[in-house]
């Protein structure tokens, strides 16, 4: 049988460690762990991740990364629910309540250090609460948003956080509405562009934030959006607009278009800072998720599926953007 040098004319390197840097098609033996490896580079792709606990909901909200993430609200077959659920990475376990029961809340924060503000319960109970959860347990925020809100998106830490756009009132009036959160008060900053509800959101802080997709008058809107955390500029469109955009993405520069129509098929995308690429739908289509992550490594979770008799799905699936990756391999 013919041997590595035999076919390539050079030997594979012996390393008590893995190199660093590395490039695609790099072999080598890693002799600490007696292993043989290679450089290889991974396509992207939706794989199927452990169900969510719990009730199956709709028009909900997550927080946190890929591996540390927790969603709270949402409508279920019956009723508009306070329930809240922590994502370790692998597996979902089911938190405790939050003070108000409602749909369309925003999100932003960490696990341990999260905000979920506004919300609606019923067709004319809107909120304008801001709940700070820690990881098991909820408080009320002193600080309230200016005027009830669904829908909104957000980014940032419980001390300075960001919160933009939704819709108030029965029927909706979509906003433009842009405020940062200190903990304690909410202030207002420069209005959005365009007032839209049910868009995507993705930032890491107060001075980092993109708004693209969702519904703006008088209809479906493609546009990207940037917040610097002093004014507004126009970025590349995504290439199809749609609205009910699934979570909030930890990153302006990597986000997820996804999880976004029914029953029409909207076209998932993934933002790499600059522009917006078609990628693979998911293996369950459906709307109304959650989600957390980046546009390299994310989740999408839940959802209106219309499948069995709440039509609410448990289903989550994991995202792997194309990319390097190491792979061990077996050696005779």
């Amino acid at each position: 049988m013919a041997t590595y040098y035999d076919i390539f004319g050079q030997k594979v390197q012996y390393l008590a460690s893995d190199p660093s840097p590395v490039t695609t098609g790099q072999v080598w033996y890693n002799s600490t762990s007696n292993t043989a490896k290679v450089e290889g580079y991974a396509t992207a792709a939706w794989t199927t991740g452990n169900n969510m606990t719990g009730t199956s909901v709709r028009a909900f909200q997550s927080t946190g990364s890929v591996t540390a993430a927790v969603a709270n609200g949402g409508v279920s077959s019956s009723a508009h629910i306070n329930q809240t659920s922590n994502w370790d990475g692998t597996s979902w376990s089911t938190g405790t309540g939050s003070p108000v029961s409602g749909y369309s809340r925003v999100g932003f924060g960490t696990q341990t250090a999260a905000v979920f503000a506004g919300g609606q319960n019923g067709p004319s109970t809107l909120y304008t609460t801001i709940n700070e959860y820690n990881g098991s347990s909820w408080t009320t925020s002193p600080g309230t948003l200016a005027q009830t809100t669904r829908s909104a998106r957000g980014t940032g830490t419980q001390t300075a956080g960001f919160i933009a756009a939704g819709s108030s009132g029965d029927p909706p009036t979509k906003l433009n509405q842009a405020y940062d959160y200190d903990g304690t008060c909410v202030a207002a900053v420069t209005s959005a562009p365009t007032a839209v509800d049910n868009a995507g959101g993705s930032g890491s802080s107060q001075s980092a934030f993109i708004l693209y997709g969702g519904e703006a008058a008088p209809g479906i809107t493609n546009a990207t959006v940037n917040w610097n955390g002093t004014s507004w500029t126009t970025l590349n469109s995504l290439n199809n607009g749609s609205q009910n955009v699934a979570g909030t993405f930890s990153s302006s520069t990597s986000a997820l278009f996804a999880a976004t129509s029914w029953p029409a098929v909207a076209p998932n995308e993934q933002w790499d800072g600059t522009c917006w690429t078609v990628i693979a739908n998911l293996s369950s289509q459906r709307v109304n998720s959650c989600g957390s992550g980046t546009g390299a490594s994310a989740f999408i979770a839940g959802g209106y599926d219309n499948s069995g008799p709440d039509q609410n799905t448990l289903a989550t699936e994991l995202w792997t953007g194309a990319g390097p990756v190491t792979k061990t391999l077996t050696t005779s």
